[in-house]
């Protein structure tokens, strides 16, 4: 999440969003790749159990299939991901919490003008 504590131009903002964009496609296969290797012969991404590790990559994951329509043609290469995915979605717990409000809504175009719009300073 970027919060904005001054001013910038419409123009900065774009190409900062741009090169994000562009970052994230090139470093998704690299940790996804080293997540699919994890996962490959261990239920869970560190030790035997369900840890913190994976709730936060959950939470990468997540929102991969929240920003990308095509989320599953994107995640063909990663079956070990996909699986822990589903098994990771089907935990009680995180499937509450999934389905609650509590979840972190997906930050589309009209919150980030709603932020920057609080953290432009006005004439």
């Amino acid at each position: 999440m970027i919060f904005w504590c001054f001013h910038v131009k419409q123009e900065k903002y774009d190409a900062a969003a741009e090169k994000a964009k562009l970052l994230g496609a090139k470093g998704m296969p690299r940790y996804l790749g080293a997540w699919e290797k994890d996962l490959k012969d261990s239920e869970f991404l560190v030790g035997k159990k369900m840890s913190i590790a994976d709730t936060t990559v959950l939470r990468v994951v997540e929102e991969i299939f929240d920003w990308h329509s095509d989320a599953e043609e994107m995640m063909k290469d990663y079956p070990n991901v996909l699986k822990w995915r589903q098994m990771m979605r089907s935990n009680a717990n995180i499937k509450k919490f999934l389905e609650s409000n509590l979840r972190m809504p997906k930050s589309d175009n009209a919150y980030v003008t709603e932020v920057m719009a609080v953290f432009t300073p006005t004439p």
